[in-house]
């Protein structure tokens, strides 16, 4: 007797299955949560997020630029995932980059940054949530902008 394989909508009514579109749902209200606590700029370079059992939840970026830039919003993201727990459940955040191509890794010159760019830089800064990280965007804003003059 041949071999038949289960049908799709078999595997899809599996547990292991359900178990796995579970944790899809609760990943996506988590990177929801995520996104609703940082600016509209960053939130976009957002892609994913996994919550580990230890408390620690990982956010994947599209670049290390934004991902630089969430590290600094880590206790901001921790308050408003943990806003509605009665003790701490989320604990750490880490940040990681997705490289999306083998292009992405490999070694290029950076393009001059558009001015576009610059000025989310920058408001990011005047919102920022502490003088520090105000200062630093600032900075920033400013070597951005002083590259993509050198590129003009």
């Amino acid at each position: 007797m041949a071999y038949k394989p289960d049908s799709p909508q078999q595997l899809l009514k599996t547990p292991a299955f359900q178990e796995i579109l579970r944790r899809v749902a609760i990943h996506s209200e988590l990177l929801k949560k995520i996104k609703e606590g940082l600016p509209i700029a960053l939130a976009g370079h957002c892609l994913d997020c996994v919550a580990h059992e230890d408390g620690e939840v990982v956010i994947f970026s599209d670049s290390q630029a934004f991902a630089s830039q969430l590290r600094f919003y880590a206790p901001v993201i921790l308050a408003k995932l943990n806003a509605n727990h009665r003790s701490p459940f989320f604990r750490r955040v880490s940040v990681k980059n997705l490289h999306t191509t083998a292009q992405d890794s490999a070694v290029r010159l950076m393009r001059a940054p558009s001015p576009e760019t610059i000025g989310i830089v920058k408001e990011s800064g005047k919102a920022a949530y502490c003088d520090e990280l105000g200062r630093a965007l600032a900075r920033l804003g400013t070597a951005m902008e002083h590259y993509a003059k050198e590129q003009t």
